[in-house]
């Protein structure tokens, strides 16, 4: 009978898997776990005792691989049943012994991995990195910083003596009850030491009658100082709890999502609050009520503005003949009709302009173009029910702008009128959308025109990427999906065709949906504009392209977020 003889002279009949001595030159549990946690503390004489344990392991290990082989060869080669019923017995304790030993053997070899040997200096810079990539930075025990502090005392200590780490904090209802925020922002920000502060409040998780409001607002003006980025989502009555009468020297972004609104008092309050500001760049104002206000802000210093409130052309062209350094700008609700004498603009820094306009004030957009150059332009997105053909090709020529993506929602454009702005913009533009301006604007001619036909064949914006088209297709069937294909030959001279975006009930779905294969991303949506799923692979792809640098912008343009890099 094969009796199995281990290491440290036990035989099989008397080891339990879980009970095996550890012989005295053998290292200690209690051994393991210090030096586990701390890293850092080993000298020669440990890591020769570590080596020393590996190799035993792994000698353990070849042993237990034989006597496994050996218990199936002879289970192999017959014997009585009784006979294989307890070798089959050895076998599984063997097997369960391997696993046990090979875990015990990782958990050495651990100690001996180059992080563990890194500086504390270089583990901080590597902390800092594994913070999520946005500004506002919501605590969570699975990820950085609190995750960090997890692994054992030394990276806990390191962790929570980076300030870095503990300079930006999101906090809303989902995050934990009222009257757990104070301690954790009291935490964050004495962790954080003097470093400049970024934090964002959003959600209804206060309201003014709450002393946990009053608490949390005297605690944020005891640092008026070092607040760098604000974000507040609050109702109008919490507000001015937080913001009133402040000096905000350090403060470069401040975004504001009035939940009811906002007082003209408090409205004039936070001007002076800003305007005072030396610093601030970013500004944005999300207002889910129709109020006319005076904006009163320290214009010449913004590079980046969003205004999501009712505002007038008249106030538009104000603003941008202040703005001399603007390179984002998105006007969300122009609709207050009246515009006054203004002289021209231009704007050579802005890079994006986003404008939605009501249908109050339409008649004023051509006015209103007729007024600006911006020479720079690389996105542009309009969402209107005119189109001043005449202002807008105008604008496009005077302004000989680089553009890149060129977003048109609902104005009711003729085919004609957008190969005409196309052809404009044709030798930069990469992206281009179009949604239900008029049925049909788009039809076997201008598809034509896009379609890749051959080495001497003129194709209207060669380089072409992205195409988003919506209630708006009119053709021969097949004829669209026809055009996508001739840009997906990998022998073009140009950038092949990347993402293709499309209602779920378009009649050119399915024989896009064939093209995939060539390596098209299919971006469908619902009828409501809710993204469905994409594929796993157009996911893995689709982040491929954007480490590449391809831009996918967002349909309305808010930039929330944006500014985080």
């Amino acid at each position: 009978m094969y009796h199995l003889r281990f290491p440290f002279g036990k035989s099989i009949s008397n080891i339990s898997a879980r009970t095996q001595t550890v012989p005295p030159e053998e290292i200690s549990i209690d051994e393991l776990r210090r030096w586990i946690r701390s890293p850092g503390t080993l000298d020669e004489v440990d890591l020769f005792r570590i080596h020393q344990s590996i190799e035993r392991h792994e000698a353990h290990l070849r042993s237990l691989a034989h006597g496994i082989n050996q218990v199936q060869m002879e289970r192999t080669s017959g014997g009585g049943c009784c006979g294989l019923l307890r070798k089959a017995d050895h076998s599984t304790l063997l097997q369960e012994d391997r696993e046990r030993i090979d875990a015990s053997l990782q958990l050495r070899k651990s100690l001996l991995a180059p992080i563990r040997r890194l500086p504390p200096e270089l583990l901080s810079e590597i902390f800092a990195h594994c913070l999520p990539n946005k500004r506002f930075v919501t605590p969570s025990p699975t990820s950085a910083p609190l995750f960090l502090g997890q692994v054992n005392a030394l990276w806990r200590n390191i962790s929570m003596s980076t300030p870095k780490l503990w300079s930006s904090m999101e906090i809303s209802h989902e995050l934990c009850k009222p009257d757990r925020l104070l301690p954790l922002m009291e935490t964050w920000i004495a962790r954080a030491k003097e470093r400049p502060l970024s934090l964002s409040i959003k959600g209804g998780i206060l309201s003014a009658e709450t002393p946990q409001a009053r608490w949390l607002a005297s605690l944020f003006r005891q640092h008026t100082a070092r607040w760098q980025h604000l974000r507040f989502e609050l109702p109008k009555d919490v507000l001015p709890i937080f913001m009133s009468s402040l000096s905000l020297p350090m403060l470069e972004t401040f975004e504001i999502y009035s939940s009811g609104g906002l007082t003209e008092a408090w409205m004039y309050d936070l001007s002076n609050v800003l305007c005072s500001a030396l610093r601030l760049h970013h500004f944005a104002w999300d207002n889910d009520v129709w109020q006319i206000f005076p904006l009163r802000l320290p214009w010449s210093q913004l590079t980046r503005l969003m205004l999501n409130t009712a505002v007038s052309f008249d106030q538009c062209l104000t603003i941008l003949g202040e703005s001399h350094v603007l390179t984002h700008v998105s006007f969300q609700n122009v609709s207050v009709v009246g515009v006054s004498s203004h002289d021209p603009i231009s704007l050579p820094g802005l890079i994006s302009f986003v404008i939605s306009i009501h249908e109050d004030a339409d008649n004023d957009l051509a006015f209103f173009l007729d007024l600006l150059t911006l020479s720079n332009l690389r996105e542009f997105l309009l969402n209107c029910h005119v189109w001043p053909h005449e202002a807008m090709a105008s604008f496009l020529r005077r302004s000989q702008c680089p553009l890149e993506s060129f977003n048109l929602f609902f104005p009711p454009v003729t085919e004609t009128e957008i190969m005409e702005c196309l052809e404009i913009v044709q030798a930069t533009l990469e992206e281009l959308t179009i949604q239900d301006g008029i049925e049909g604007v788009i039809t076997d001619c201008i598809l034509d025109h896009l379609t890749a036909a051959g080495d001497n064949h003129r194709i209207l914006c060669p380089n072409l990427q992205v195409i988003a088209l919506y209630d708006c297709i009119l053709c021969t069937s097949g004829r669209y999906a026809k055009m996508i294909e001739s840009r997906l030959n990998p022998r073009l001279h140009t950038p092949t065709m990347k993402v293709v975006e499309i209602y779920e009930n378009e009649v050119e779905l399915e024989k896009l949906k064939e093209l995939r294969k060539q390596g098209l991303i299919l971006k469908i949506y619902s009828i409501s504009g809710q993204p469905l799923d994409l594929l796993p692979e157009e996911m893995a792809r689709l982040n491929e392209l954007r480490e590449e640098g391809l831009v996918l912008r967002q349909a309305y343009g808010t930039f929330r977020g944006e500014a985080d890099d």
